[in-house]
């Protein structure tokens, strides 16, 4: 196992120093397991012509006449008790920027449109997703729509329902879409869950032709694969989930998927949970962007760790990397690399407790949803050749009186 080390940390323009322990492999049995090839999908073009166009009119009567549909995702979850009655910060978050932004700098979007929105989706929230290739962008909403665009903006499909791509191999579209584009083998990936069942789907474009035909895929989990989030890198398609117990980790063979290959190999890991940590519990997989790889390969996933929860004496960020080879996937396993302390933060700006995530007050006196004590997902890896960078967020309470707000950082490895 090649050891994975970013020796910078930039949270709101602060660069602090690092922590690193040594390596900590997960020694928690490993599952080799097959994604079962469902065949070869006509031409998305032809799929999308023979749907009759949306009448999103009759799309939101129907939301108007009829309980909003929910999903069965974030189970298990309940508020978080703080165990460590002395965590920081005491107050504000360090590093708020509670002052106005510098207007000298305005940043205008080239391409600016409404894609599919909530008023048309028939789930709430919506869990909009989106991936941009060489030509168009792809949209995917709750429960469960696509449409393609030009890079320009302009539409090139109208909205369709995934269970006209999906029911042509006799399954069902459950929801938590998510798209992507495979840069580095100019592939788009279709995902999301049947209803209530214990599988994934993955489907993989043959060419970088979103309307041509695709290689669709299910891969069965051991139990219902809540929160599923993915990320690419040169040798799998990762997958994360939240199943209960310790946190799953998923590689899929990514070139036998790219290859429509009848026989692809499924690896699976997991990371120990954190005692006393939340009741939800996921990592969040790295997603390589560029075209320039990583230098070990290995895919990673990563995961914050609050020391209100009593694990850690300082609030930090953990890099977890999977060693994988597919000629031995039994011997797969997943080691903690980095420990890295950041500036010190509050994950839980919850100001309403409800028992779900939409605990955070608005305006008009209704609640939205905050995805605490997680990282958000995508997390973006990129090598610049001088440097690498890794880039995310995740919610903070900003003011000390829970005001949620964004923290972003930027981990850079020179």
């Amino acid at each position: 196992m090649k050891k994975v080390m970013f020796y910078f940390l930039i949270a709101f323009g602060m660069i602090l120093p690092q922590n690193i322990n040594g390596q900590n492999i997960n020694d928690g049995s490993t599952l080799v397991s097959k994604a079962t090839f469902l065949g070869k999908s006509d031409p998305l073009k032809d799929i999308i012509n023979k749907v009759p166009t949306i009448d999103f009119d009759k799309v939101r009567n129907r939301k108007a006449d009829h309980p909003k549909k929910f999903f069965p995702n974030f189970k298990n979850k309940t508020p978080t008790i703080a165990v460590n009655k002395d965590a920081l910060p005491k107050g504000a978050d360090p590093v708020w920027q509670s002052e106005g932004r510098n207007s000298t700098y305005v940043v205008e979007p080239i391409v600016d449109r409404d894609g599919i929105g909530s008023s048309n989706s028939n789930a709430t929230p919506p869990d909009p997703s989106g991936a941009i290739g060489k030509n168009y962008f792809i949209q995917m909403v709750n429960s469960t729509l696509f449409q393609i665009f030009n890079k320009d903006g302009s539409a090139v499909s109208g909205p369709t329902n995934m269970s006209a791509f999906w029911s042509q191999f006799g399954k069902n579209s459950g929801g938590d879409p998510i798209v992507l584009y495979d840069q580095l083998a100019e592939r788009w990936v279709f995902t999301e869950f049947p209803m209530n069942q214990d599988f994934l789907l993955v489907a993989v474009s043959v060419t970088d032709d979103p309307f041509g035909e695709w290689n669709a895929y299910e891969f069965q989990t051991p139990s219902f694969p809540d929160y599923p989030k993915y990320g690419i890198f040169e040798n799998a398609y990762v997958v994360t989930t939240n199943e209960g117990g310790d946190i799953p980790v998923y590689c899929l063979d990514r070139q036998a998927l790219i290859d429509g290959a009848d026989d692809v190999n499924v690896a699976r890991v997991t990371v120990p949970r954190i005692p006393n940590g939340p009741s939800f519990q996921v990592v969040t997989p790295l997603n390589v962007a560029g075209d320039i790889v990583t230098p070990e390969g290995n895919p990673m996933v990563i995961r914050m760790v609050d020391d209100a929860w009593g694990a850690s004496a300082q609030d930090q960020i953990e890099l977890w990397s999977v060693d994988l080879d597919w000629s031995d996937p039994q011997a797969t396993t997943i080691s903690k690399t980095s420990e890295i302390i950041t500036a010190s933060f509050d994950s839980y700006p919850c100001a309403s407790e409800t028992n779900f995530y939409f605990c955070i007050p608005q305006p008009n006196d209704q609640l939205t949803d905050g995805l605490v004590e997680v990282i958000m997902n995508q997390c973006h890896y990129r090598n610049f050749e001088s440097h690498e960078s890794i880039v995310l967020n995740f919610i903070v309470d900003a003011s000390g009186d829970n005001l949620s707000g964004i923290r972003w950082m930027e981990l850079r490895r020179l």
